[in-house]
């Protein structure tokens, strides 16, 4: 298990899922780009809960392994869905292809 934290609280997760949002985080981060995340967490009762949070750009997380309190926190199909998203992202190119300028438009000039 794994607490994540930022500037909403600590939350406390599988160690799967918060690896997947710090992947994410990154890739974000590296385009400049924040996303919304929805992940399980478990409160301070060993209740499982839901948290939404900003990652990306500007946005500070860290996280920290923990002692599990019980079984390991685990739902595939969001630490699936992060890493896919992180796959994604990193492949975002924002620049467009630039043909071949025709210098041709320009007036000569001595220097």
């Amino acid at each position: 298990m794994k607490t994540i934290s930022n500037a909403a609280g600590t939350f406390l997760t599988g160690t799967a899922i918060a690896d997947a949002i710090m992947e994410y985080a990154t890739a974000l981060w590296n385009q400049r780009r924040i996303a919304f995340v929805d992940i399980p967490f478990v409160n301070g009762q060993g209740v499982i809960e839901r948290a939404q949070f900003l990652i990306g750009w500007a946005n500070q997380i860290a996280t920290v392994s923990s002692r599990a309190i019980g079984s390991e926190l685990r739902e595939p199909a969001t630490e699936q869905n992060l890493r896919d998203e992180a796959k994604k992202t990193i492949g975002v190119i924002n620049a467009q292809p630039v043909e071949t300028p025709d210098y041709t438009v320009f007036d000569t000039f001595d220097l």
